[in-house]
């Protein structure tokens, strides 16, 4: 009898699976844009097209800037099942940030924010979800000890969720945009939280004066939420002091 009960109940398992995993989208077209929104400068000594936001007058290395490569940007991405430590296998494509932070004099761009639309469209199915991600910079005062520019996530991040039904049942996806590098990213705290204006523990990173600076971007979809980056309480094993770019900076060229 209790053999039956088992075959049973597994075979009940079996079916109640194999009725929720086709109604999964496992596939999706996206498309992502990218541009400078809320920019503030303390001169007139700047210049902005659709990808380069350029400010000041050069020492010697160069203008400052922050250049979107490219500013559109379309592919596809694969749905991963579970959450946690999303695989970099089902990581996208996004735009870079290049930050060129060079010595200048005159003007000084002191706020800025890179506003990244992201709409995804189910593949074979209609519908979608669109979002913005935004990246908030502020240029410091390269005074005393903070030097480095700064650099946070402040809008749909972590874990951008929405509800997609395809016609065989509604369910949650989690969307995540963040650098491919996910060990630059840290907690900003103290002057550097107060420099662009957000909480502390906000995730962010900062970039060294006198560098060229590009970091990659890339995002996920997953069924349950990415919690090794963004939850607070797993900061810490990335290290609150992961502030700058080491792995992605180099000098420039000029």
């Amino acid at each position: 009898m209790f053999k039956k009960i088992f075959i049973t109940l597994s075979t009940f398992t079996l079916l109640l699976l194999s009725s929720t995993s086709f109604a999964l989208v496992t596939s999706w077209d996206y498309d992502v844009s990218a541009i400078f929104v809320n920019s503030t400068f303390n001169g007139g000594g700047y210049d902005i097209t659709d990808t380069t936001l350029t400010w000041g007058t050069s020492t010697g290395e160069g203008r400052s800037s922050l250049v979107l490569d490219p500013s559109e940007y379309a592919g596809t991405v694969d749905t991963y099942v579970g959450g946690g430590a999303v695989p970099s296998s089902y990581w996208a494509p996004d735009i870079s940030i290049t930050h060129n932070n060079f010595p200048i004099t005159g003007t000084s761009l002191l706020t800025t924010t890179i506003r990244s639309t992201v709409t995804l469209n189910p593949d074979p199915y209609g519908g979608g979800a669109a979002f913005d991600v935004d990246i908030k910079f502020a240029e410091t005062p390269n005074q005393g000890q903070y030097q480095n520019d700064v650099f946070a996530l402040i809008n749909n991040f972590p874990n951008f969720s929405f509800d997609y039904d395809d016609g065989d049942g509604l369910l949650t996806y989690f969307v995540n945009v963040f650098p491919s590098d996910g060990s630059v990213l840290s907690a900003l705290t103290g002057t550097y939280a107060d420099l662009v204006g957000v909480e502390d523990g906000t995730l962010g990173f900062t970039t060294e004066e006198g560098m060229s600076t590009t970091l990659p971007f890339a995002f996920t979809i997953s069924t349950q939420p990415l919690t090794v980056v963004p939850e607070p309480t797993t900061i810490i094993l990335l290290g609150a002091g992961l502030l700058g770019l080491a792995c992605y900076t180099r000098r420039s060229q000029r």
